[in-house]
């Protein structure tokens, strides 16, 4: 018989523009299992009737959010009243769940991936973005009121630092046949000993992460119009993209949940984030305690058999002024800004494994 794990997520968001309500997401992280080895594909509306218009099935919940010790309860159709489901962003819509989660969408049971042995590429886009502030920030100085002499650019010391960093991160990458930077080098380093031990600076680690990881193909062309002159320059293999009646065959549910994450607003369409506010005077504040919300559904609404909710607790900060996540003791060096998270070298890892299922799938 086919099972269901709803996984419910408390994401504090602060408080409202006027400070009258404390702003709370639910994230709904589903998990259809077909419970059946021998059939790997099941049609969504034949096997999980709940999911064939879940706006519908989840307008009869009751969210129950539980914060230090103290519950307060909101209907899912509730959005008037100091304890309301918050609808500027958008409320959960059938029409828009039936266009993307068709009747006929194949549900495949879930198979567990080992990624521990992966190697993850990424770089601090912050301290990237203030490297670049700082150096354009120094030719604006010096320049004044017209454009900076390259003379001026080659004298100022952080520009030569980068433009000495990129020609050494150049001369360890040249192709000697073609003389142009081949990525593969770089790459097959970063799969050898990961970042830390191959020595790969924030600026390598930048320029391979917008690096295709495909097979770079050398060009050379000599001009028309005088053929002493002779451009070289990389392309990459192209892999040709699959037919579209071919990407629509092998869709499945999880997928397209899992594709939903980049659109804020369709989350919120399709029920699958629903927002909540809350009176503050509900809650005692506190520098760091429990949150966490139950969903409850009445007797009968579910026809699929679900295994007890995953309900993560989400350590939380409330002040007057803030309701924001309350980071552990590793990580209180760590700081938001512009929406990206700093961190102290070597924090990464422990980071990701401290981080909420939310966020990390």
């Amino acid at each position: 018989m086919a099972r269901q794990l709803l996984t419910w997520t408390a994401l504090p968001n602060g408080y409202t523009t006027d400070g009258s309500g404390i702003r709370l997401s639910v994230l709904l992280s589903p998990r259809l299992d077909t419970q059946d080895p021998t059939v790997t594909h099941k049609k969504l509306s034949v096997f999980f009737p709940d999911w064939e218009d879940w706006p519908a099935t989840l307008s009869n919940a009751k969210f129950e959010v539980t914060y230090n010790g103290q519950t307060v309860s909101i209907p899912a159709t509730t959005t008037t009243g100091a304890n309301r489901v918050d609808n500027r962003l958008g409320l959960a819509d059938s029409a828009v769940w039936k266009a993307l989660f068709t009747k006929d969408l194949l549900v495949k049971t879930f198979e567990y991936k080992d990624l521990a042995p992966s190697v993850m590429l990424s770089y601090e886009a912050a301290a990237m973005a203030d490297g670049i502030a700082d150096l354009y920030r120094e030719l604006a100085r010096t320049a004044g009121d017209r454009l900076p002499r390259v003379s001026e650019i080659i004298e100022a010391e952080g520009w030569r630092n980068f433009i000495n960093a990129v020609d050494d991160l150049d001369g360890h990458a040249v192709d000697p046949d073609s003389g142009l930077r081949d990525p593969r080098r770089q790459f097959d380093a970063l799969r050898r000993l990961g970042t830390k031990r191959a020595g790969l600076s924030l600026l390598a680690r930048f320029m391979l992460f917008h690096t295709p990881p495909a097979t770079p193909i050398p060009r050379r062309r000599k001009r028309k119009d005088d053929k002493r002159i002779e451009a070289a320059w990389i392309e990459h293999k192209r892999v040709d993209l699959p037919k579209r009646e071919d990407i629509a065959a092998g869709l499945e549910f999880h997928q397209v949940v899992a594709a939903m994450g980049s659109y804020p607003t369709l989350l919120r369409r399709l029920g699958l984030v629903v927002d909540l506010i809350l009176a503050p005077a509900t809650f005692t504040q506190a520098a760091a305690a429990d949150l966490v919300v139950r969903v409850a559904f009445a007797p009968g609404i579910l026809q699929v058999p679900r295994t007890t909710d995953a309900r993560p607790v989400t350590r939380t900060r409330l002040t007057a002024t803030d309701v924001l996540p309350a980071f552990a003791k590793h990580l209180r060096a760590t700081r938001l800004t512009r929406g990206l998270s700093r961190q102290k070298p070597g924090q990464s890892r422990q980071a990701t494994r401290n981080m909420s299922p939310a966020f990390v799938r």
